[in-house]
């Protein structure tokens, strides 16, 4: 089998969910002994980036196809011309998967797509509706879908109004690599990490923010600051620790920025280098997010023995299982409940539980479910 693979958003967004997608399903199918043959379509304009992820494949599995054409022509000739086919990249193939929203001409070969959530339906104040009209000629273009969970699957079926044959669940995972740090190498690599951001050496609650509104950063530190006192009962100097660039919203940023100033027990640390690390010497995760097409970070957690509080809605007790805690996300009082609980003697049931969820994920496993949608097609 021979599948034509969408490896331009792979590349071009480095590190985002999109590559950590793209580049851990690849390389869970490289390990399979009985994997397709792909042919990985990409602008030359990229080729630099793109010379870092070959060595990653085995060349055996893996050929790549770069077009000197702006993508962005590409895709305009597509819509309006329905010609070139992807084939005249490419060479002949089997089927077609993408996991954005490039949908090229494919000679009559079956298209995948691959949703990883549709936030922008579910929370419609908070995104505008420029990108809606691509994504959905994307949608109507596929012949089978994807979805990084059961509850993102049933987004599609409702809000697409798709027959259940037409989506099928294939769950995420996260990288294998991540283990759990010993107590000695955690507070010496804690102690690194507080002074690269020149605070003092505590132990601090982890919470993950983004431009995204819907990481509901303002609510996790109203929630937080309400239970600060019996906090510190439970862990002395805790602090909590916002990583990641702030949602882009003025008056959530004024917000955020003023509570974090009239309080020294809240970093906002910004962009971090490494989440992982930050993850793996925190004392809990504050997962509160309000909208998850699948929830990664939760299982990172439980890959460094890290207890989870998440909230209680869209795809995230789909992956936390019974591993993690819960919480209504709209009810500050709830999250701070949650605060308590996950600090408290719940804590080492919560470390155990989290490594026997995380045993139900893994790449491999998403590779094999990806091939029998592919073997269903062909």
């Amino acid at each position: 089998m021979r599948v034509a693979f969408d490896f331009n958003t792979v590349i071009k967004t480095r590190f985002s969910g999109f590559y950590t997608f793209g580049i851990n399903l690849l390389q869970a199918f490289d390990r399979m002994p009985d994997s397709p043959e792909f042919r990985l379509f990409y602008s030359r304009r990229l080729e630099n980036e793109a010379a870092q992820l070959k060595a990653q494949l085995s060349p055996a599995k893996f050929s790549f196809n770069a077009t000197g054409v702006r993508i962005n022509h590409l895709k305009t000739a597509w819509r309006w011309l329905g010609m070139p086919a992807l084939q005249h990249f490419t060479g002949d193939f089997d089927l077609y998967h993408s996991f954005h929203n490039m949908m090229p001409p494919t000679r009559g070969k079956p298209r995948i797509l691959t949703i990883h959530d549709l936030r922008r339906y579910r929370l419609p104040d908070f995104y505008g509706k420029a990108q809606q009209p691509v994504f959905e000629r994307a949608v109507k273009a596929a012949d089978h879908i994807i979805a990084d969970s059961y509850a993102t699957r049933n987004d599609v079926m409702e809000i697409f109004r798709m027959p259940a044959g037409r989506v099928t669940a294939v769950p995420l995972a996260c990288d294998p690599v991540l283990k759990p740090l010993s107590p000695e190498v955690k507070r010496i690599r804690r102690a690194q990490l507080c002074a690269q951001l020149d605070i003092p050496d505590t132990p601090y609650l982890l919470t993950i923010s983004a431009t995204d509104h819907r990481k509901n950063i303002l609510r996790t530190i109203q929630a937080f600051r309400q239970v600060k006192e019996q906090l510190q009962e439970q862990i002395p100097q805790c602090k909590l620790l916002v990583a990641g660039f702030l949602p882009k919203l003025e008056r959530e940023v004024v917000a955020i920025q003023t509570a974090a100033a009239a309080d020294p027990d809240i970093v906002l640390a910004g962009p971090v280098d490494d989440l992982y690390a930050f993850t793996a010497c925190s004392e809990g995760l504050l997962f509160n997010s309000l909208y998850e097409g699948f929830g990664i970070p939760i299982l990172e957690a439980f890959a460094f023995d890290v207890p989870v509080l998440t909230s209680n809605c869209s795809s995230m007790p789909e992956v936390g299982g019974d591993a993690a805690l819960y919480a209504d996300p709209l009810q500050t009082d709830a999250i701070a409940d949650g605060i308590v609980k996950l600090t408290g003697n719940m804590r080492n049931q919560l470390i155990v539980r989290g490594q026997e969820q995380l045993q139900k994920f893994s790449w491999e496993e998403t590779a094999r479910q990806t091939m029998a949608v592919y073997r269903k097609l062909v």
